[in-house]
């Protein structure tokens, strides 16, 4: 696949991001994995998100992110750390974790390895608007 890095229009959410997948590079079939290039703008989120296949590491190329993770029932503790150019975090499978750009006025760029070639995902804000009174 080429243009990974070349991603398309910012979204409500502060992010950008191109996807390397079954869907978009045939390769990738029976393979295992997806791959996430994203640009996050100033203060730029990954909402809470649930991958339900797949655990996420993430790898900082630019500027700096928070990664947080949620603890499951009963507790629900947030962990967070911020992680700069050069490091990597990894979520675990079915873990409701965030990406949120801290970088100060600048973007953050990230890739993402799913391993899995459909690792779902679940943005929680949007599947809440499914409900209906």
């Amino acid at each position: 696949m080429t243009g990974l890095n070349r991603p398309g229009p910012i979204n409500p959410y502060g992010v950008t991001f191109t996807l390397a997948s079954v869907a978009t590079t045939p390769g990738f079939n029976t393979q295992g994995q997806t791959s996430l290039y994203s640009e996050l703008a100033p203060n730029g989120i990954f909402p809470p998100h649930i991958h339900l296949r797949a655990s996420e590491i993430t790898y900082v190329i630019e500027g700096s992110v928070e990664v947080g993770f949620v603890t499951s029932f009963p507790d629900y503790k947030y962990y967070s750390k911020v992680i700069k150019r050069g490091d990597v975090f990894i979520f675990q499978v079915g873990l409701v974790h965030i990406v949120r750009n801290v970088a100060r006025g600048k973007k953050s760029v990230t890739i993402s390895s799913l391993n899995s070639q459909n690792p779902g995902i679940i943005f929680l804000p949007d599947s809440y608007q499914t409900y209906e009174d």
